[in-house]
């Protein structure tokens, strides 16, 4: 962001509080809407408070000055109004800097939120290779591509993890959510948002293993596009499903309080 003459024209006359009050609120406004913008304002508030101070103390030596002159004596050097000139000016510098040092995110963002959230969901080890077997037979060919993209989705490989699960025809009911909810991830995990909540919109709303969950990532994708209300929506009805743990239910609330409105 530019620091122009006009932009500390305007800080200034908003602290001051001689804007228009229309003026006043869309500036309020924007302020909210940019930190780096609330960041010049707080350092222009700092420095128009030590001015004060500063002239304060200039007028105090200006006066001890006279009444040196006065009674014919040579003030200290505490006293000389250049002293107390140089200390506000030293004072003020070291207040900035300090400001300016301070670390400032002392709560995370929704979009820092949002990426620490936005991450492959944990998934048990499958087998990987060959033909799989159970009970001495072999898993149908669609099973096994199921279990083999889980085992793919769990080494972080998802372009071929969803690749497999493309080519499921044919799963047994307990496992088609399941199938879904994975291919949304997948889609996520490679950045396609779009695509990705369109398959997790798919999972019915009487699914107690996995709606819960994509509620959730479909609210962290809302988030990420700026969609909040929509968010906000998806990332209740996750809550409301009583299927997550209480960690994730504190994740959850966490980018709900942290969304702008």
């Amino acid at each position: 962001m530019e620091i122009s003459d006009k932009l500390i024209e305007r800080i200034e006359a908003y602290l001051d509080q001689s804007l228009p009050p229309a003026a006043q609120h869309e500036f309020a406004a924007e302020i909210a809407a940019d930190p780096e913008l609330a960041e010049e304002v707080q350092v222009q508030q700092l420095i128009n408070e030590f001015l004060i101070v500063a002239r304060r103390r200039e007028s105090t030596k200006n006066k001890l000055a006279l009444i040196a002159q006065k009674h014919s004596y040579t003030p200290s050097l505490w006293q000389q109004p250049k002293f107390w000139g140089y200390a506000a000016v030293a004072s003020i510098a070291l207040f900035i800097l300090a400001f300016l040092m301070w670390p400032t995110k002392l709560t995370p963002t929704y979009q820092e939120i949002t990426e620490s959230q936005l991450q492959a969901y944990p998934i048990e080890s499958f087998p990987i290779s060959g033909s799989l077997w159970r009970n001495g037979e072999e898993v149908p060919q669609d099973l096994s591509y199921l279990v083999k993209a889980k085992a793919l989705y769990k080494k972080k490989s998802f372009s071929q993890a969803f690749s497999l699960l493309e080519r499921i025809s044919h799963i047994p009911d307990v496992e088609q959510n399941g199938t879904l909810f994975y291919k949304g991830m997948c889609l996520i995990m490679t950045d396609q948002l779009d695509p990705a909540k369109d398959i997790l919109l798919d999972i019915p709303a009487d699914d107690h293993l996995y709606y819960g969950l994509a509620q959730w990532y479909i609210g962290l994708i809302e988030t990420k596009l700026g969609n909040f209300s929509a968010a906000r929506r998806h990332l209740a009805l996750a809550i409301s499903q009583n299927q997550l743990s209480q960690t994730e239910v504190q994740h959850i609330e966490q980018l709900m309080e942290s969304l702008p409105y």
